[in-house]
């Protein structure tokens, strides 16, 4: 899978129920300090650092759970793992016996790539939430999300399994597993929990986001005419909101590019966000690279996230580059399927052994298409690593 969702599609499905994970408890809807709704604004306007420093001035005495969790939830956004780690321990001494409390302290862990302790964190969490259905969702959401992290693909998908047993009918829990199904290329999977979604009363949004996973879910099960077609389903709504995701798409099938192209024209920075970095993807691959070099001449200040893209777009066009930022990009997270994919595919291209990452990617979602046909050419050098 070329993980265009990243981080960022995480957050666009499931950022409303991570922060009632995190705010919920104790039937606290949200944070109960004085400037919750403006802290909640900033936070929804992309503010995230001024929303935690606005956070920070509240008294001792308004810092309830809602607080504690809302506060975790920045420190982790902002990439302050270990404070956020910090932060979590204090809530939870003041408050011992609530489960989103250690959720919030496993995300912080999942985070600086501690994933066992992660984990161990997720069953305190689950012995705390036993007895209550809602919570119980949000145990078993976080530790797909963790097993995520990890690559562990085929755990993320046996958590959701097992969470949609016992509530069938929530639309975020569907949405969350049809990102992991498409991951690992089940299509019809993706297909028939969509339909019940929609069947269940799905809004506008979230019909937009499962259409969006259905094409990539088609693409990596190798069904390139139905991504194609979701694709265009998406790209016709032209809401906005989905416009890395139809970039991505149109990049990676080489499907409707100039349409693509005009639909983004003048809505673009000169470049950093993915969108950006497939949009120019898609003018290089028309003969103009002038974006692509722009952003390729700073790529070392990329996020991951970006970086992922950048790396997606030069393994595809085959620059030489691709090597040096797959290679960076890998060792942010080498357990990540995607990163080993496209180091493979650097590796490849530049005539170089890559069996070792491609078969580590393979063994993590056996029937995703993308993964295997980079093996379907043999290895270039002959040599296994």
């Amino acid at each position: 899978m070329e993980k265009y969702f990243k981080i960022i599609a995480m957050v666009l499905i499931i950022a409303s129920v991570s922060m009632l994970n995190m705010n919920e408890a104790s039937a606290a809807e949200k944070p109960k300090f004085a400037d919750a709704d403006k802290v909640n604004a900033l936070y929804l306007s992309g503010e995230t650092k001024k929303a935690k420093e606005l956070m920070l001035k509240a008294p001792e005495n308004q810092r309830d759970i809602g607080w504690y969790g809302f506060m975790i939830h920045l420190q982790i956004r902002l990439g302050e793992s270990k404070d956020a780690e910090i932060t979590a321990k204090a809530s939870i001494s003041r408050y011992p016996k609530e489960s989103s409390l250690y959720l919030s302290l496993a995300s912080a862990y999942s985070a600086q790539k501690e994933y066992e302790k992660a984990l161990e964190t997720i069953e305190q969490a689950r012995a705390f939430a036993a007895q209550d259905k809602k919570e119980r969702g949000w145990v078993l959401d976080e530790k797909a999300r963790i097993y995520k992290s990890m690559g562990e693909y085929e755990k993320a998908k046996k958590t959701y399994d097992e969470l949609l047993q016992f509530d069938a009918g929530n639309i975020n829990y569907i949405l969350n597993s049809m990102m992991i199904e498409s991951a690992l290329g089940n299509y019809s999977i993706c297909s028939a929990r969509f339909e019940k979604a929609k069947a269940d009363g799905i809004s506008p949004y979230g019909e937009n986001v499962g259409i969006q996973f259905l094409s990539i879910a088609a693409y990596h099960s190798g069904n390139n005419e139905d991504a194609k077609k979701h694709t265009r389903q998406l790209r016709m709504k032209n809401t906005g909101t989905f416009n890395s995701e139809i970039a991505f798409m149109s990049f990676v099938l080489d499907y409707e590019a100039d349409a693509v192209i005009e639909m983004l024209r003048g809505t673009q920075p000169p470049g950093g966000d993915t969108t950006s970095i497939y949009y120019a993807g898609l003018k290089a691959r028309k003969g103009d690279e002038a974006m692509l070099n722009n952003i390729l001449a700073k790529w070392s200040e990329l996020t991951a996230g970006e970086l992922e893209a950048l790396a997606i777009v030069l393994v595809h066009l085959k620059y030489q580059e691709a090597l040096v930022v797959a290679q960076n990009l890998y060792e942010k997270n080498p357990r990540d399927p995607d990163y080993n994919y496209l180091l493979a595919f650097a590796h490849k291209n530049s005539g170089k052994d890559y069996r070792k990452y491609s078969e580590y990617a393979i063994s993590k979602a056996p029937n995703n298409k993308v993964y295997g046909a980079l093996l379907k050419g043999g290895n270039d050098t002959g040599q296994r690593q």
